[in-house]
This record gives structure tokens, C-alpha cells and sequence, in this order.
């Protein structure tokens, strides 16, 4: 009897194991399942980073030279340029008398904000000056290198004279200048020397400056030279804006070429017109970086005194 009934029950197609339709019906339930889920939303993205701050605001070294009778000039410049935020060399010649020397560093000593912040540097060893002569390119040198080494943070070099005035306050100039390149330099020139060619590069001239003690004009003699060919002039204005890596490749030289320079021009008649010009423009690391444009207005006397 039980022989019977299990071979009953296995005739009637009865399996205790699904079959494939089930398991695949069952797969693909789940399929659909899996389908239709919901996927979870993707995560927020990451908040924008902050913008860089912006650099600081950039420093000024001017140098400020005058000579005699021009203590008042020199002293009202410098008191319409100054910042604490800069820096500033005040140089009266030798032809200035003793008193006007004096009396400018005793000026300096006591102004209160000066002397606590210590951002004016006067030179008290004066030097002798010949207008249109090297000793203007020197005089300036001089200068620079006491900035470089006396104030470690500056950007640009600005030289002016007694009679000079600012047009725009000192933070209006600041924040120009901020939105600026460091390496950029303000220097008016032209290669096309024209009429300088015969008055100014030929000629040889003596500046009585670089070995006399008194005040006398530069004087011409014989013979002329050539145009140099090692090099090619330029001319221009001889006030500059000038980078503080500029102003080190000039002390500097470290490949010669303002040393080289700087003799050449020792007998070119007015040097300061021509020295950084032909500097940079001969320099490749600094070619791209000279910007033709002085940043200065000069308002001429017409008729000339």
C-alpha cells in the first residue's frame, strides 16, 4: 500500500524542487524589483574654495634729490609723498651749503612721525652732482643700493627731484599700482636717437663731479667715437619707475652688461637720459617687462628762464 501511494504521488508530477520557470520567474521578480528602486540622491558638492587673498598692497622707495637753495623744495615733497606704508632717501648735494644739510636731517630727526616709524633715510654724506653728467646715474645708484640693502620689502624704485609734486594722493597710487605686476618698469625710450646721435652719443665729455670737490659744468673733448655696436642706445626720460629686480640686476650685474654700461655712459652727455634706458632694453631677462610711459608730467617754462 505505501508502494502504491509514492508511486502515486510521484506519476502526479509533484516535485519538491522548483522548477527553472519558478526560478526564473523568481529572478526576474526580483530584477524588476531591483529596477525600479529608487536610486539615493548624490551627495551636495563640496563648497567653492574661498578666493585667494589678495596681495598686499604694494610699497614704494622713493629717492628725493635737490641741491642748493632747494631745502624748502625738497622738504615739501617729501612731505606731500610721504606714507607710512613706503620708504624715502632724501639727498641734498654738495653744492648745498652745510646749513641747508644739516638742517634737512635735523628736520627728518625731529618730525615724530619719521622717527617712529623710520621709513626716511637722509644721506649725510653728500655727494657732488653735474646736472646732465654720470654723477646724476651715480648719485641715483647710490640711492637705490641703501634702499636694497636698508628695506628688505619694496617693489618700486621712483626717483624725483626737488621740484617735483605729486598729482594723486599716496593711497590712490597704492592701489593702481596693486592691481599691477611687481616686475613691471616705467621707462620712457626710443631707440630713434635722431638729432642725439651727433650731440649725444659722439661727443666725449669729462663730468668734474667724479673727482672735484667744487661745482663745475661737464666739459667736451677730442676726439669723437662711433656708435657702439656691441649694444644698441636708447634715450628717453631720466625719470623712471623702476622694479626692485631690476634695480638689483643694476647693482648687481651680474652679467656685466650694467657695469659695461655704466662706463660707456661716464662720458655721454646727459647720461641719466640714456643709462637705464639702454640697460633694460639690452637686458633679455627684463626686455618684456619696460612699459613706455614715465608716469610723469612735466609743465615746461615758456620762454625758458
Amino acid at each position: 500500500m505505501s508502494v502504491s501511494l509514492l508511486a502515486t504521488f510521484f506519476n502526479l508530477g509533484i516535485s519538491i524542487f522548483p522548477s527553472r520557470d519558478v526560478e526564473s520567474q523568481v529572478t526576474s521578480f526580483f530584477g524588476e524589483v531591483k529596477a525600479q528602486r529608487v536610486p539615493s540622491p548624490p551627495p551636495p558638492p563640496p563648497p567653492p574654495s574661498p578666493p585667494p587673498p589678495p596681495p598686499p598692497a604694494p610699497r614704494f622707495a622713493y629717492f628725493i634729490s635737490g641741491s642748493n637753495g632747494e631745502l624748502g623744495l625738497l622738504w615739501r615733497t617729501l612731505k606731500s609723498l610721504y606714507h607710512p606704508w613706503n620708504y624715502y632717501v632724501v639727498h641734498l648735494d654738495l653744492k648745498s651749503s652745510v646749513e641747508e644739510r644739516l638742517g634737512l636731517a635735523s628736520r627728518v630727526a625731529k618730525e615724530p612721525v619719521f622717527a617712529k616709524v623710520g621709513n626716511v633715510h637722509v644721506i649725510t654724506k653728500a655727494n657732488m652732482v653735474t646736472y646732465r653728467g654720470p654723477t646724476m646715474v651715480s648719485n641715483t645708484l647710490h640711492a637705490a643700493s641703501i634702499l636694497l640693502k636698508k628695506y628688505k620689502h619694496w617693489d618700486w624704485f621712483i626717483n624725483l627731484s626737488a621740484s617735483d609734486y605729486p598729482l594723486l594722493t599716496q593711497d590712490d597710487l597704492l592701489y593702481v599700482f596693486s592691481q599691477l605686476k611687481r616686475d613691471y618698469n616705467f621707462i620712457e625710450h626710443t631707440s630713434r636717437l635722431r638729432w642725439k646721435e651727433a650731440e649725444r652719443a659722439m661727443p666725449l665729455i669729462i663730468d668734474p663731479g667724479l673727482y672735484q670737490s667744487t661745482k663745475s659744468d661737464i666739459f667736451w673733448v677730442a676726439p669723437r667715437r662711433t656708435l657702439p655696436t656691441a649694444f644698441k642706445l636708447f634715450t628717453g626720460s631720466a625719470w623712471t619707475i623702476l622694479s626692485r629686480a631690476f634695480v638689483g640686476y643694476c647693482i648687481w650685474g651680474w652679467d656685466n652688461l650694467p657695469r659695461n654700461l655704466l662706463m660707456y655712459y661716464s662720458n655721454f652727455v646727459s647720461s641719466p637720459e640714456g643709462y637705464f634706458h639702454t640697460v633694460i632694453c639690452n637686458a633679455p631677462e627684463f626686455t618684456s617687462t619696460v612699459l613706455n610711459h614715465d608716469l610723469h608730467y612735466i609743465s615746461w617754462d615758456v620762454p625758458p628762464k
